[in-house]
């Protein structure tokens, strides 16, 4: 799938700062997340990556891709540097890597090195350089890709409800909420869930309909979250945060009785 042209641009010139920095350091390079499943939208979306390496990152890599990232910029360029001979193996839990998070240089534990990414990446990513990455990305455990979804949902996913839950008491239903957190917590837990029981990862705006779905005393929420990723102006209210935590109280229940 063609990459949006500022997608694309985006990815050519962070490549080549790399390149520049690290010569040989980058052997291949895929984009990710929505860009790759054709569900990007301008000033929503970022523009993810996974990156293949030469060597397993030293003290001066490090600093030097930590410089690189600096600054970032309106769009966030998140993603994480694999070693190459790391990809035949993928990872069971949320492994210690250098990555990116919203615009953030970072070489701990990652939230990107997970059976999630190895099976996005063969699903849908699309490579900038190098071969596709089925012909080098092995696919995930089933046994494994499912652990790490369930104590996904049942771990963060639950943390995220519990403090919309906090957040809200106390507060009118009909305060004003930004749409970002609204939007996170309706398209978020669903997608896991649609992943436990297709084994796909579904993009944002096909989790809008598995709501509808699935759960569909939650549709007209996600209906109005995929509206606001497509540019609409769409209100929220505390109300909205409180029906998208219970959302993810509902996935979380039917994850666990699936499982």
């Amino acid at each position: 799938m063609p990459l949006p042209q500022a997608v694309s641009a985006l990815v050519t010139d962070r490549l080549g700062a790399v390149d520049a920095a690290l010569p040989g350091f980058v052997t291949a390079l895929w984009v990710t997340g929505s860009a790759a499943s054709g569900d990007w939208r301008p000033d929503r979306s970022d523009v993810d990556f996974v990156a293949a390496t030469s060597r397993v990152p030293d003290l001066a890599d490090l600093e030097a891709l930590a410089a690189l990232h600096a600054g970032g910029g309106e769009t966030h360029y998140d993603g994480l540097y694999v070693p190459a001979a790391d990809l035949p193996a993928p990872p069971s839990a949320e492994e210690t890597a250098a990555h990116v998070v919203n615009g953030e240089f970072a070489s701990g534990p990652c939230g990107y090195c997970t059976p999630v990414t190895w099976l996005e990446l063969r699903q849908d990513g699309v490579a900038v350089r190098g071969p596709a990455p089925a012909t080098m990305v092995a696919a995930p455990d089933p046994a494994a890709l499912r652990t790490w979804l369930l104590g996904n949902l049942r771990g963060y996913w639950s943390g995220e409800a519990a403090h919309a839950e906090r957040v809200a008491a106390g507060l009118p239903a009909d305060a004003p909420v930004g749409g970002e957190p609204v939007v996170w917590m309706t398209l978020g837990a669903p997608r896991l869930h649609a992943t436990l029981t297709t084994g796909r990862i579904l993009s944002k705006t096909a989790t809008g309909s598995y709501v509808a779905e699935r759960f569909p005393a939650y549709g007209e929420l996600a209906g109005r979250c995929v509206a606001w990723r497509a540019g609409a102006d769409v209100p929220f209210t505390m109300a909205d945060g409180l029906a998208a935590a219970g959302l993810i109280r509902a996935t979380v229940s039917a994850a666990g009785a699936a499982g």
